[in-house]
């Protein structure tokens, strides 16, 4: 799939939850009488997918549709849908559901004609924001790839519902759609939504289970001894903390819709901070996408340093993170303080919320 090199770009994709952690993996063999394979462990590098073929998700990152270590699933793109377009897609992971739906041709006209028009870039962020977020909702939902308890109902909005494994007290769905619902479409709208619908059955064999993880209380992250490099190539190490009661640190990928647009809030937020607290962010892709993760940066107007993930920052903290964004709470020797917060921050006054949540953690550092 594609990258965006706009911010604006990336705001018209909403953010998939990747995890990136690497214990050791056991599988447990397919049943006869056509049992799903399920995983005994998580592994990044060596796992299963119900139809028992061997994936490693480091090689299949660029494949990888969604990951939630929170509900114990992740999910392969169909060789089929590859060559579609991002503009086509709109996938979103949220809470234990993978939404996919699909933008019909008048839409991504729009969304191109907006992106190109020399005069968006006057226009105020919010505003601009805003027109992305209402050519969002005009998407159509064609399946909902999702983890469910008993106490859940089925997602609304879809024809179709099967059932694909059951394991770890949860039961694993895809919803879907047949058809087109009525209205004004063209044939490369129905030619997108074919070639969506040709590649369910193999998706439904891409599903990969494994324990969920409770994220809080195995969290094993810390920022205590590391080497690594900002984004201006200054080297830094966990001194950074050292003069600060607490440090706020938020993780993000260029490929997260949410971990983007939340950047112009974390400036906020960083901008109002007390004398004895600091944030900085932690681009988990800098690495690989240092020019687009530069532009978001530039385009967020940030102002705070953000470290450019390496192996140091990997192995010390990164390999424990769920899903992104992530935010934790370091004190001075980089040690975690409090809950770690996974995925967006509180919609309803965020600045306030995050300034709620240091003054909780500084009462613990």
């Amino acid at each position: 799939m594609k990258k965006h090199i706009s911010m604006l770009a990336a705001l018209a994709l909403a953010g998939a939850l990747l995890a990136s952690c690497t214990p050791k993996a056991g599988q447990q063999e397919a049943q006869s009488g056509g049992e799903p394979t399920l995983n005994q462990e998580f592994s990044m590098e060596s796992m299963a997918t119900v139809a028992g073929r061997q994936v490693s998700l480091t090689q299949e990152a660029e494949n990888v549709l969604t990951c939630s270590r929170q509900f114990g699933y992740a999910a392969l793109l169909p060789d089929s849908w590859k060559d579609l377009p991002d503009e086509c897609l709109n996938v979103l992971q949220a809470d234990s559901r993978c939404l996919i739906a699909l933008y019909p041709e008048q839409v991504r006209q729009e969304m191109a004609e907006l992106t190109a028009d020399p005069n968006s870039a006057k226009l105020d962020e919010e505003d601009l924001a805003a027109r992305y977020q209402q050519l969002m909702e005009q998407s159509l939902p064609f399946a909902c790839l999702y983890a469910a308890n008993d106490t859940q109902s089925a997602p609304e909005g879809y024809e179709k519902t099967d059932l694909l494994a059951q394991a770890n007290g949860l039961s694993y769905y895809l919803a879907y759609n047949t058809a087109l619902p009525d209205g004004e479409f063209t044939q490369d709208d129905q030619a997108v939504f074919q070639q969506l619908a040709g590649g369910l059955e193999e998706l439904k064999q891409q599903l990969i289970v494994f324990p969920p993880l409770d994220e809080q209380s195995q969290f094993q992250g810390n920022l205590t001894q590391f080497q690594a490099q900002d984004m201006t190539g200054k080297d830094v190490d966990q001194s950074i903390f050292s003069g600060y009661e607490l440090t706020m640190v938020n993780i993000w990928t260029t490929w997260c819709g949410v971990c983007v647009e939340e950047l112009p809030v974390l400036e906020e937020v960083y901008q109002q901070l007390p004398d004895n607290v600091n944030l900085i962010t932690i681009c988990g892709d800098a690495g690989e996408e240092m020019e687009l993760a530069g532009k978001i940066l530039e385009e967020s107007g940030a102002t705070f340093q953000t470290l450019v993930a390496n192996e140091s920052l990997r192995s010390q903290c990164l390999d424990e993170v769920v899903g992104y964004p992530t935010t934790l709470f370091v004190d001075r020797d980089g040690r975690v303080v409090g809950d770690i917060l996974i995925g967006a921050l509180p919609q309803d006054d965020t600045v306030a919320a995050c300034l709620d949540a240091i003054d909780a953690r500084l009462a613990l550092a």
